[in-house]
């Protein structure tokens, strides 16, 4: 989950595939916006984190929910944060999970307790 919706993810902090998609869009969206002749006011004193918009991304195998994961989208300006359009890097998500999906053994959550608690919780019929 973290290689798709991660936020910092290894050592240099680096993204997974949604948040990296909507950084790439961000920066598009604010270098077409940026008017280097106008007056920049400063919005440090703004807190970003003042209301929450956080994205779930959940994957289901037969109604069941096999994982799931949340982001913060705070990050990334509103204009593109509530207009996300996924579509082009379905693809990429796809196979990212069809990569994980098919290995032939899986590392136990480190929230559960035994090899059995997991098997039901991620068992695929």
């Amino acid at each position: 989950m973290k290689s798709v919706a991660g936020m910092n993810n290894g050592e240099h902090g680096s993204l997974g595939i949604i948040p990296r998609y909507l950084q790439r869009k961000s920066l598009t969206y604010l270098w077409d916006n940026y008017n280097p002749y106008a007056t920049q006011y400063d919005e440090n004193n703004k807190n970003i984190f003042e209301r929450k918009d956080n994205f779930q991304f959940e994957i289901k195998i037969d109604e069941k929910s096999v994982a799931k994961t949340e982001f913060s989208g705070n990050y990334f300006p509103p204009k593109i944060r509530y207009a996300v359009d996924v579509r082009e890097i379905i693809p990429e998500i796809i196979s990212e999970v069809r990569t994980y999906l098919s290995q032939k053994s899986y590392t136990i959550d480190s929230k559960t307790t035994s090899w059995k608690e997991s098997q039901k919780e991620f068992l695929v019929k």
